[in-house]
């Protein structure tokens, strides 16, 4: 995702980042409001600490977003072949 996309959804406060104890910056989840919906534009974990709930956390920011804003839906797209991200999405949205 370029940059600028991850200034945009920051400025609508519409991005999350996961941080180690240290600062470091593991995770993130960048979404847009669509209409009345939030739309998950991209959701990643670092590989070394995927597993941990963290995705599961983002998740429940952006679901906790919306809701506390009215918004009809939470959506995200994903693919058929990115095997993760249909195992994660498939067990965590629902």
């Amino acid at each position: 995702m370029p940059v600028e996309a991850h200034r945009r959804y920051i400025a609508q406060g519409t991005e999350w980042v996961a941080l180690t104890e240290s600062q470091q910056l593991v995770g993130f989840l960048a979404a847009e409001i669509v209409d009345r919906d939030l739309h998950i534009w991209e959701v990643a974990v670092c590989g070394g600490v995927q597993n941990r709930g963290i995705g599961c956390q983002l998740i429940d920011a952006a679901t906790a977003f919306a809701r506390e804003r009215n918004l009809g839906s939470l959506t995200l797209t994903t693919f058929r072949g990115c095997a993760g991200e249909v195992r994660f999405s498939s067990r965590t949205i629902s």
